[in-house]
């Protein structure tokens, strides 16, 4: 078996797409050692010196473009000539290089991740998109937006939800005695609705309630100057941080230090970072708005409020940073509802049961997962009837 992936960044950038392309790859690896199969992964703007050796398998090959599409589009091709038997294009922008395989019946799936996906695509796309034997999407919300959108049948949709980077690793949690807010996104702005105008906004009225209090904002962008100014104007310049990008480990040192992580972000697909919030068993607060809902459970793992609402955002803030209770049964449910539902174990186990049921041409392997089952069925009889 032959997968081709075509995929717009892995190693090139940080960002919410880029993260989960490097989880596929780890994932692929494993999937490719179980079942004897090759991989051909295309990478749009990443360069080969971004390559890190860590995701990749020898049964995983990575080409690299540098952005350069033409030529990304010939290898592409090239690929497909030379009889790959399954296309995965890793973003929907991807979905022209589809045109050749739809014409000459090469199945191919595409993943459906945020804000991209939910608009009505161009009239080429959004036939290939109708062609696709399947779609991805990385929350039940991006496939309900795109589907309604651009009327793609229901029994087509498959979920895979992101997960944590399988090389993360949360630091110890050490909470100060001063009260600190996170938030980790990028700082674009094209990407205002991440929410940190409002943050900051609510900042003057919580710091008279909690002298103390610090603001933490990780990321880099072309927003950032602005953002600052208004800091400044607001006057509480002196209680806010911009740390720009950082290295994982000094990342994962503000998680383990922070009391809770916000970001009331109208945009988000799925939020890998509030994964990373919940690995290190912090509350989260967000806006009830996009994929959120199905990370975040209000009341349960953090607190939600309408995308916008300033003054729900400063109650809720100003609930969780007066209930040290609240704030660790909050963060101890969402480290929990992590493991069980969003962890890299159950990401691979999803990946290698879609590319199994959903491709019933690549026989072997469908006979192959049988057997697995047959397999497995048969020692659970056998272990109870064995006697105890």
């Amino acid at each position: 078996m032959r997968l081709l992936v075509a995929l717009t960044e892995v190693f090139h950038s940080d960002g919410g797409i880029p993260m989960f392309n490097r989880t596929l790859l780890g994932a692929l690896g494993r999937f490719c050692q179980v079942y004897g199969a090759q991989a051909t992964v295309l990478v749009l703007n990443d360069a080969p010196a971004d390559a890190d050796p860590r995701y990749l398998s020898s049964s995983v090959r990575l080409r690299a473009y540098e952005s350069h599409k033409w030529a990304f589009a010939l290898g592409l091709w090239r690929e497909l000539l030379a009889g790959a038997d399954v296309l995965v294009l890793g973003h929907l922008h991807l979905l022209p290089l589809a045109l050749p395989p739809a014409l000459f019946g090469c199945p191919y799936c595409v993943v459906a991740h945020g804000i991209e996906a939910w608009r009505k695509l161009p009239g080429l796309s959004r036939s290939l998109l109708r062609r696709a034997r399947t779609v991805l999407a990385v929350s039940d919300y991006t496939r309900r937006r795109l589907a309604a959108e651009n009327g793609v049948a229901s029994e087509r949709w498959r979920l895979l939800p992101n997960t944590l980077d399988p090389f993360f690793s949360p630091a110890a949690v050490s909470p100060g005695s001063a009260p600190v807010l996170l938030s980790v996104c990028r700082l674009a702005a094209a990407e205002r609705y991440k929410g940190i105008d409002d943050v900051l906004a609510v900042l003057p009225a919580l710091r008279r309630q909690f002298p103390a209090l610090r603001y933490v904002i990780v990321g880099e962008g072309d927003d950032r100057p602005r953002l600052e100014e208004k800091a400044r104007e607001l006057r509480i310049a002196d209680i806010v941080t911009f740390t720009g990008y950082l290295s994982p480990s000094a990342l994962t040192a503000h998680y383990a230090s922070c009391s809770a992580f916000v970001l009331p972000s109208s945009g988000e697909g799925f939020g890998i970072v509030f994964l990373e919030a919940m690995a290190h068993s912090k509350p989260v607060v967000a806006a009830h708005h996009g994929g959120v809902p199905e990370v975040v459970l209000d009341g349960e793992t953090g607190l939600l409020v309408p995308w916008g609402n300033r003054e729900a955002l400063l109650q809720a803030l100003s609930r969780l940073l007066s209930d040290d209770a609240q704030r660790e049964r909050l963060g101890a449910a969402g480290r929990q509802r992590l493991e069980e539902n969003f962890s890299f174990e159950r990401f691979c186990h999803r990946l290698t049961w879609f590319l199994v049921e959903e491709f019933p041409e690549l026989s072997y392997l469908s006979r192959w997962s049988r057997l697995q089952k047959q397999g497995e069925d048969s020692e659970s009889a056998a272990n109870s009837a064995a006697p105890v």
